[in-house]
């Protein structure tokens, strides 16, 4: 009799055990939408640290070159690349005794620089082809025509830069010797018409950085690690009608070392660059 007396004294009711798990549930409900704005927030502090880093490495060797910035890597072509073969240009034998991980080129939540990558000649690390573009055994085919090897970054390199839009004629040169922009690098944000190999993607909004929602996917191959948007009517209007379009959370960084925020809806558009993609920059370049 006493046994079953202390068992009923120490137990738990059904409505108290009930009570309990609502409380538990009821937190839940509180902390998850804060621990999910906190994961946000730190993501967005990583890819604004390695904007920062690229930043810092390019004024470190303009510092060291008579105030001028390396060569742009494509020039009046895509602005996110690290080597393009047609301009004969590289990154690596200019920034990477300054910049020595090719992942800092990339925001952490893309997936660049987690592939192995084939050239066609097999599997190749991100950082091998970062250090190594004109490495021979690359190449299927007669290096010569080559050159470099291709490598995409997450982020819009700017420096001496240049493009001018044919509809407003505003003229933009990245930061160099004879510039005033400010604006470095950003990331990366734009409508293709048909991009990655074989056109593995057509008439899609891409981003660095998630799109807001359910629609958003990553494209999981190598040449096209970017969240892409399904949804409307999949061309560039869809930008003045969808906010999802308008909301994308992005980066920037300039050349005084400060990296600012801004959304996708506050970008202005660039020249189409080689009718295939259309890319929006921040607004404010000084």
């Amino acid at each position: 009799m006493g046994t079953k007396s202390m068992f009923q004294k120490n137990g738990f009711t059904l409505i108290e055990l009930l009570v309990v798990i609502a409380i538990i549930a009821l937190l839940m409900a509180i902390i998850l939408p804060s621990m999910s704005k906190v994961k946000e927030i730190a993501r967005m502090t990583l890819c604004a640290n390695n904007q920062r880093q690229v930043g810092l490495g390019a004024g470190a060797y303009a510092a060291d070159n008579d105030t001028r910035m390396p060569p742009p890597p494509a020039r009046g072509g895509r602005p996110s690349v690290l080597n393009r073969w047609q301009n004969d240009t590289v990154v690596y034998p200019y920034l990477g005794p300054y910049i020595p991980l090719a992942e800092t080129f990339n925001c952490p939540v893309s997936s660049f620089a987690s592939y192995q990558i084939d050239t066609g000649n097999g599997t190749f690390d991100y950082q091998y082809l970062y250090e190594h573009p004109q490495d021979t055994s690359l190449y299927p085919s007669d290096p010569s025509v080559h050159g470099n090897f291709n490598l995409n970054c997450s982020y819009l390199l700017f420096w001496n830069y240049s493009f001018t839009d044919s509809l407003s004629e505003r003229s933009f040169t990245g930061p160099g010797k004879n510039s005033n922009v400010k604006l470095l690098t950003c990331d990366a944000f734009f409508f293709t018409n048909n991009l990655g190999s074989g056109g593995v993607i057509k008439n899609r909004w891409a981003s660095t950085h998630p799109f807001k929602s359910a629609s958003s996917k990553m494209k999981g191959e190598q040449d096209f690690p970017y969240f892409y948007w399904e949804g409307g009517a999949y061309s560039e209007s869809d930008y003045d009608n969808e906010n999802d379009l308008r909301s994308v959370k992005l980066n920037a960084a300039y050349t005084d070392g400060s990296v600012h925020k801004f959304v996708s809806g506050d970008s202005y558009q660039m020249q189409k660059v080689a009718n295939y993609a259309s890319f929006r920059i921040p607004k404010k370049w000084y």
